[in-house]
């Protein structure tokens, strides 16, 4: 059988995931890949990625409060693919690896499935990739710099960059288009051939809305850019540190609430599950010690980068601003991400000509923050910081580390409290 149709149940949905329907599942991956010309994949690495699509789609379509608990949703899924007998051998390091990626609870069986047109096409390629560098790309501050490092060493010729859209916040795609001309015209050596840039989204909701918590997101992200790294090749994921601590900044943040993109226990998971099924690449975050601030001081590039700062966008939902009466995504200064952003531009020095919506904390929500984050600022002063790193899962043998990383990260957002205290940001 060659059809990619999924069963999924959960609590009281049940329901199919034809990853061929247009009206089903869209990921146009495979049509921004095709004109490379030295792609190298093989059946395991199109296992892993269809298996992602099929998680993100589930993650997407089932609504949290459908679970008991409003929350902790249990998910059974039947994915069809090419090498079912080793994915059954290694589905409970996947079903861990998504529990704590999520918050949810992960089931799976596998069955038999052949290749497809288009797939054997893609496999009778056969080419053997020369990029031995790929790096994720998702417009944000720190994939910016993450990129600019990169085309400044020596180290990483020819590396390939790798953009998701779709499926989250409205507007990314403009700003990683945006950022691209902008590489290409700084680095002469670099050309749209470096970047590749795949919509991957779920089209049908199970209640009219999708599921907004999309915590599976970047299972999908990583799977996509490792189909592209070679063996032997390595796969950069660049995230500040504190921020991949995943230490909620207030109460409401708990759990699964906020996100495990990068934590070092999932990137731990990731590489024993990836060295499990015989993918031998190395997974690397090169700024897990570093805070978002500490990035932005370092960075190879400063001029550049400051250039370019109000073309990144970190804000979990730019979209809102078209409520306020902006017509273009915009960040709106008081989420979390907008929060970190704006502690670590302080941090640094450097002049931040980014637009934010509410950049004193000045409506309804943006008050509720702020005041939670005083009070987060309290229980920092008053924390173990051994203790406190370790809060959303292990963190292995450099926990001193970790916690110098999120003590100065936290200074740096004490910085920002006290700024805006004293309305001194314009």
């Amino acid at each position: 059988m060659n059809e990619n149709i999924g069963s999924v149940s959960s609590n009281n949905f049940e329901f199919m995931i034809d990853m061929k329907a247009s009206d089903s599942y869209r990921d146009t991956f495979f049509e921004g890949i095709l004109r490379l010309s030295n792609v190298s994949i093989n059946e395991i690495r199109l296992d892993l990625l269809y298996i992602s699509d099929f998680v993100y789609a589930a993650d997407r379509r089932i609504p949290r409060n459908s679970a008991l608990d409003s929350w902790t949703r249990k998910i059974q899924m039947n994915i069809p693919v090419l090498l079912p007998d080793c994915w059954n051998s290694v589905k409970a390091t996947l079903q861990e690896i998504l529990d704590f990626l999520t918050g949810d609870k992960w089931e799976f069986e596998f069955s038999q499935r052949d290749l497809n047109i288009q797939e054997t096409k893609l496999l009778e390629k056969n080419i053997k990739a020369d990029n031995k560098h790929v790096c994720m790309f998702s417009g944000g501050l720190d994939s910016f710099i993450g990129a600019i490092d990169i085309l400044n060493s020596s180290r990483n010729p020819n590396p390939i960059f790798v953009s998701h859209y779709g499926g989250g916040s409205k507007g990314t795609k403009s700003y990683q288009e945006l950022l691209i001309h902008n590489l290409c015209e700084r680095f002469e050596s670099l050309s749209t051939d470096n970047f590749v840039s795949f919509y991957s989204a779920a089209l049908k909701s199970l209640t009219g809305e999708d599921e907004p918590t999309t915590r599976s997101r970047s299972f999908m992200f990583f799977s996509h850019a490792i189909a592209l790294v070679p063996e032997g090749g390595c796969l950069t994921i660049p995230e500040n540190g504190f921020v991949s601590l995943n230490v909620p900044l207030y109460y409401s943040r708990n759990g699964s609430s906020s996100t495990r993109t990068t934590h070092p226990h999932y990137i731990k998971l990731f590489g024993e599950l990836l060295s499990s099924i015989g993918i031998n690449i190395t997974i690397n975050n090169p700024y897990q010690f570093s805070t978002k601030g500490e990035m932005i001081t370092h960075c190879s590039d400063l001029v550049f980068l400051e250039k370019n700062i109000q073309n990144t966008m970190s804000c979990s939902h730019p979209e809102q601003g078209r409520w306020s009466g902006f017509s273009e995504p915009i960040h709106c200064g008081y989420c979390v991400p907008c929060t970190i952003r704006r502690a670590s531009i302080l941090a640094s020095g450097i002049q931040d000509s980014t637009p934010y919506r509410y950049k004193n904390y000045e409506n309804k929500i943006g008050k509720e923050t702020f005041n939670a984050l005083r009070i987060s600022e309290n229980k920092y002063n008053n924390s173990n910081l051994l203790a406190r790193v370790q809060y959303s899962g292990p963190v292995g043998s450099n926990i001193k580390d970790y916690a110098r990383v999120y003590s100065v990260g936290m200074k740096e957002i004490q910085q920002l409290i006290y700024e805006v205290e004293k309305n001194e940001i314009s």
